[in-house]
């Protein structure tokens, strides 16, 4: 439906000056130019994490996944409740996923630790739309004692931090992040991936281009060294000049966007919380970024259907991805947890394109909804 009045996620990117974009496009430096080191710089400043920008989060997730030694003979543990852009690398790679199950919204730690084999290469631990995992130490202690990696999913988390102050992604040997449309942070597209490991962050930044290292690649002149070896051969994954600009307007912008999706997600927590049929989740005020705001209900279905009537954009986020057969599971899952995502939770918009009054008119739309059908 897109004449929503309230859209759960606006694409639209109104500060960005026109000359400046038509001067890139003018200089032909489309690929690559100064506006990925000033996004990359940007990015450092906010989240004190030296990212690298890549051309989407899938390939940020296929690199963080390279890194570990994933490879067709490895198994990754992670939550069936993600998103295919971050999950598709792992099916990419040819290796086996395995299915852990979910305390809540996040993974299941005892699951985790019961389904570590050899072959375990990595755990992902997604922080969905923003809600911070909060159980991150106790699973990096799990990683440490196995010698496995662990990858944070921060795609829709940029902005959200632990209650200790450091921000999402600083935990893991790898993070990965989304600057999609439709992201907290929009750059048209592009990703990014931190590596904690200072020689394999070289690794990383050579991976995103074929594996090359740029500054031994040529010659003063341009001209190829002929005894120049790639050992690794790498990926086509440079995020473009362009989507970088777009995405260090995006973040002149960011800190006004935060203050925002934090004042209407606690306006919405509080307010849920005076209808009996709705249980919000919980999460951080002060810390957390919202993507969405979720919460359960049991009347999931009539729910959305009534909001997207009334111009409320709301739905399920996300399919279970256990359900999907490409990616060849050893086994189906079963987890009270995932049921309860599948059949009660909805996601409803707080975007800094939602003010205060939209917040009150989407409560009176759920009240209306209370007096009509139950």
């Amino acid at each position: 439906m897109d004449d929503l009045k309230f859209r759960l996620f606006d694409s639209r990117i109104f500060n960005a000056d026109s000359d400046a974009l038509q001067s890139i496009l003018n200089s032909g430096m489309l690929a690559s130019g100064s506006y990925v080191n000033k996004f990359e710089k940007g990015l450092s400043d906010l989240t004190g994490l030296s990212i690298l920008s890549t051309v989407d989060v899938s390939m940020s997730m296929r690199i963080a996944l390279h890194l570990s030694g994933v490879d067709s003979d490895s198994e990754v543990i992670l939550s069936p409740y993600n998103c295919l852009s971050s999950t598709s690398a792992i099916a990419n790679l040819g290796a086996q996923v395995v299915w852990a199950n979910m305390d809540g919204i996040f993974l299941d730690i005892n699951d985790v630790r019961s389904k570590i084999t050899h072959k375990t290469k990595a755990i992902i631990c997604y922080h969905i739309a923003g809600y911070v995992y909060g159980g991150l130490d106790d699973l990096r202690i799990l990683c440490d004692e196995f010698g496995i990696s662990l990858i944070e999913d921060c795609n829709s988390a940029l902005g959200s931090y632990y209650a200790d102050g450091r921000h999402v992604g600083s935990i893991g040997d790898y993070a990965v992040f989304s600057f999609y449309a439709s992201r907290q942070l929009n750059a048209g597209e592009g990703g990014g991936i931190f590596v904690r490991d200072n020689n394999e962050a070289v690794r990383a930044k050579q991976l995103r281009k074929f594996g090359l290292d740029l500054a031994m690649f040529k010659d003063e002149y341009g001209e190829f060294h002929k005894a120049y070896d790639v050992p690794e051969i790498g990926y086509s994954s440079v995020m473009s000049n362009i989507n970088c600009y777009l995405g260090s307007e995006s973040l002149k912008v960011l800190d006004r966007g935060i203050a925002r999706r934090q004042e209407n997600a606690e306006f919405l927590y509080y307010a849920c919380q005076s209808f009996d049929f709705i249980t919000p989740i919980e999460f951080d005020f002060c810390r957390t970024n919202n993507w969405v705001f979720l919460l359960y209900t049991p009347y999931k279905t009539d729910l959305i259907k009534f909001l997207k009537n009334a111009g409320v954009g709301a739905n399920s986020l996300h399919q279970r991805n256990d359900q999907y057969s490409g990616f060849k599971a050893l086994e189906s899952l079963e987890c009270p947890s995932l049921a309860l995502i599948e059949s009660q939770m909805i996601a409803l918009p707080v975007g800094d394109w939602i003010s205060r009054k939209d917040c009150i008119e989407i409560i009176e739309v759920i009240s209306r909804f209370e007096k009509n059908y139950l």
